[in-house]
């Protein structure tokens, strides 16, 4: 075998390796509050949708809403819950899963602010930025025919609340 051809079975090795792992190691997402995707939105609440998908290998995402820890999400899922009306509420987005943890604006970590109406459905899309020396997330407000369109490509989180 000449070196060439050694050289080359070497990265059809290690490529097959690496996207073994990225299979495997498929995103869940846990959510710590109720679930309320596919219920009638009750009367003096707003519902919050909150998506992430990556193809990238990043530490696992806390996403908090007004510093009370919603849930987690491992490269891809959704997030959703509902907060009552007529107050603002800020989520964010901070790698690890870190409860008690208040949003202190480190590097990577973003926000995005809410002012929650009376029976509107808002859809957030979050997305992973990498920077020149730090990665940032980033929050997109979608509209209604847009969310719906992009929450259908992701899984139910595993549910980690009970009543």
């Amino acid at each position: 075998m000449n070196l060439f051809n050694f050289l080359m079975m070497k990265k059809v090795i290690l490529f097959s390796i690496l996207a073994i792992i990225l299979v495997s190691c498929g995103g869940v997402a846990k959510q710590f509050v109720n679930y309320t995707h596919g219920e009638l939105l009750p009367e003096g609440k707003s519902r919050i949708y909150v998506m992430f998908k990556t193809s990238k290998i990043l530490p696992m995402l806390s996403l908090f809403c007004n510093e009370k820890l919603i849930g987690t999400i491992d490269r891809r899922g959704y997030l959703a819950f509902d907060v009552p009306a007529g107050a603002e509420y800020t989520l964010y987005a901070t790698t690890g899963e870190r409860e008690g943890y208040t949003w202190n604006g480190t590097a990577g970590d973003e926000h995005f602010r809410i002012k929650a109406k009376e029976g509107k459905t808002y859809y957030i899309k979050l997305s992973f930025q990498m920077g020149t020396f730090v990665g940032k997330y980033n929050f997109e407000y979608l509209n209604k025919t847009e969310g719906e369109k992009k929450l259908k490509k992701y899984s139910q989180p595993r549910l980690n609340y009970a009543e």
